[in-house]
């Protein structure tokens, strides 16, 4: 089955650039909890299997994590992404805290060093106005809120 991809340069990231990458344009703002349950929405996708086997395909699966596809984030917001994903591609480090911190906790999600703070949950969103106005339709029962963390809320079961 083919995968398709919102721009070649991402899906030739190696699975820890474009998992650091992803965290990047998903929660770069969020205290380390928040992050920490990002990656875990990441694993367990993978995990479950409904959207791929691998990060790639569920990190580039089609409007799953909007950072990764130009026409649901900004241009720049996106530019953003592939320039991290390629700096962290050709070996650069964080040049900052936070991005040193992005790369850390990607490293532990990859040894299975995090315990997972979202009670295995598959699905999230951002606090943001519009959203704590009218939640996503999926957010709505059959779906289990397992967690508030930083800006984020988490949810499993969503059906």
């Amino acid at each position: 089955m083919a995968i398709h991809v919102p721009d070649p340069r991402l899906a030739s990231l190696s699975e820890r650039s474009l998992i650091a990458a992803t965290l990047y344009g998903e929660a770069r703002g969020e205290p380390i909890e928040g992050q920490v349950g990002v990656l875990h929405v990441f694993r367990n996708r993978v995990a479950d299997g409904r959207w791929g086997p691998t990060y790639h395909r569920v990190l580039l699966g089609w409007a799953q994590f909007s950072c990764n596809w130009p026409g649901l984030s900004s241009p720049k917001a996106f530019d953003a992404v592939v320039a991290f994903g390629q700096h962290v591609e050709a070996g650069g480090g964080g040049s900052s805290l936070k991005l040193r911190q992005l790369l850390g906790l990607t490293d532990l999600l990859l040894a299975d060093a995090l315990a997972d703070n979202t009670r295995t949950s598959t699905h999230y969103y951002a606090l943001t106005p519009q959203l704590i106005q009218s939640p996503p339709k999926w957010a709505k029962p059959p779906a289990i809120l397992t967690a508030q963390l930083g800006n984020h809320v988490f949810f499993k079961a969503v059906a």
